[in-house]
């Protein structure tokens, strides 16, 4: 089974080396490398680090939308891409592009919390219940079929590091059941979202 992963920070990180250690992850598309530090030294994001150690070869395309690179995705031959806080939306000319489909993980229980930084809303408004949701990409944010989810009890105490700690292993765990699943070819727990039960949440920034 080939895998094709797009993703970016720590949780990108932690699902690609557990999908590394399961199946044959054939590429990774991931951000161009940014300038940091007071030296300002291109820097790798977290999930490049990653798939270096694990031989994996590395895709930073400037646009995503590029024909030339869907074809080069292609000649990868992956089964099913993977998406994990890659930080763009995913043109329907890539995410089309394996037979299987292509999955997101979310952090949250999806509609609600659609967009970014799930964890940190979901304890700002006190939800007493957060959860992970593994959902089939399409053309719009975080609004596609669900192919799994589960629940996670918020402790009123809990910070976003405690919550992360939940969602990681959880998260990682459920990439992997929807991806067996879905290239057996079992569908039969895939649903389709309540959009009128959708809600949005932003960025955190400094202000915040």
């Amino acid at each position: 089974m080939k895998i094709g992963f797009f993703g970016t920070p720590g949780i990108a990180s932690y699902v690609l080396e557990k999908l590394c250690c399961r199946f044959e992850v054939v590429f990774l598309v991931s951000p161009q490398d940014k300038r940091c530090g007071r030296d300002l030294k291109l820097q790798n994001c977290a999930a490049k680090d990653t798939a270096i150690c694990h031989n994996v070869p590395v895709l930073q395309p400037g646009s995503l939308k590029d024909p030339e690179f869907a074809e080069t995705l292609k000649s990868f031959g992956a089964d099913i891409f993977v998406v994990v806080a890659y930080g763009k939306l995913i043109p329907a000319s890539v995410f089309n592009i394996p037979p299987c489909g292509t999955i997101n993980l979310h952090p949250s229980l999806l509609p609600k919390y659609r967009g970014a930084a799930p964890v940190q809303w979901a304890l700002i408004n006190g939800e007493p219940v957060t959860g992970v949701t593994v959902q089939m990409i399409n053309e719009e944010l975080d609004a596609g079929d669900i192919v799994l989810s589960r629940e996670i009890a918020v402790d009123e105490n809990m910070t976003a590091e405690g919550l992360y700690d939940l969602v990681l292993p959880m998260g990682a765990e459920l990439v992997i059941e929807s991806v067996e699943m879905l290239c057996a070819g079992r569908t039969g727990t895939v649903r389709k979202q309540d959009h009128s039960q959708a809600t949005y949440c932003g960025k955190i920034d400094t202000d915040m």
